[in-house]
């Protein structure tokens, strides 16, 4: 898979090996013990192992808003200096 865009999911996006995840519990009163409900069930917090561990993903360290933002930012300078001149001959008209 070298040279193409899938590879590993790496820990910047989230750990494939330990995903954040909730196992059921079901708790029974038994005859040692006195509980108000006969049964309840909880979630408690767990991890679990992904079997998905490649995907298809962008280059490493490819951040496509980094680069808008930065396109955005030279187009508004380059309207800027075009508006400018045409500014300065309305106010000179006056």
């Amino acid at each position: 898979m070298e040279g193409s865009l899938i590879r590993k999911i790496t820990q910047d996006y989230f750990d494939v090996d330990a995903m954040a995840s909730h196992a059921k519990l079901s708790m029974a009163a038994d005859a040692g013990a006195y509980y108000r409900a006969r049964e309840m069930d909880c979630k408690i917090d767990a991890t679990s192992h992904m079997e998905a561990q490649a995907a298809g993903q962008l280059p490493q360290g490819f951040r496509p808003g980094d680069q808008v933002v930065a396109d955005y930012q030279q187009r508004n300078q380059q309207i800027k200096e075009r508006s400018q001149p045409m500014i300065r001959q309305r106010h000179a008209g006056n």
